[in-house]
């Protein structure tokens, strides 16, 4: 019984291949179709930056008052004809002081993740943390703004501000109080 079954499946595999003409034979027009090249939108076509190095600065309100900047990575992680998606990591370094911070200066690292809407002219959504490496916290931010970026590279420029809440510790590190620290931010980059 096994002889004969496997005596038919090889017939059938056989049989199927004789049936079957290859790509690379000299009448290719008859192959062609929608599979050969992914149908791309106009974005994804004409976008060929999707890294970008640039630096940025601001001033902050609420708890804690001064200016701060940073110098960022972006990536483009996906795009579409009038959005994209991209991921933002940096280092930044904080003069925004209080009345209880022993430490003036505060090097933070922010990490983000960005929606764009428009094609050159975008409005920017993101999310994400800083972290205050002298302090050790956490502290989830939203950033809303315009950001000008070229979808073949180039000059770029962005405006907008950011809000992010913290928990205020005293010395021993207990909580005082929860607290929104917000500003405006203005960068300026090269996208490659």
């Amino acid at each position: 019984m096994r002889g004969v079954v496997l005596i038919t499946f090889i017939f059938l595999i056989t049989m199927n291949s004789y049936a079957f003409e290859p790509p690379y034979s000299l009448d290719t027009a008859q192959y062609k179709n929608n599979f050969e090249k992914p149908k791309r939108s106009k974005f994804t076509k004409k976008r060929y930056g999707t890294y970008t190095v640039m630096g940025e600065g601001g001033y902050l309100w609420g708890y804690y008052k001064g200016l701060r900047g940073t110098f960022n990575f972006d990536c483009i992680l996906q795009s579409t004809e009038n959005s994209a998606f991209s991921a933002r990591l940096g280092i930044g370094y904080s003069e925004a002081v209080n009345d209880s911070t022993v430490k003036g200066s505060d090097i933070f690292f922010p990490l983000s993740i960005h929606i764009l809407w428009g094609i050159k002219n975008s409005f920017d959504i993101g999310a994400g943390i800083y972290y205050y490496k002298n302090r050790e916290v956490f502290t989830p931010f939203l950033f809303l703004g315009f950001r000008h970026q070229k979808p073949k590279g180039g000059f770029m420029y962005r405006a907008g501000a950011d809000i992010h809440l913290e928990r205020v510790r005293n010395m021993i590190g207990k909580d005082l109080q929860k607290t929104a620290v917000f500003g405006p931010l203005i960068g300026i980059g090269w996208t490659f």
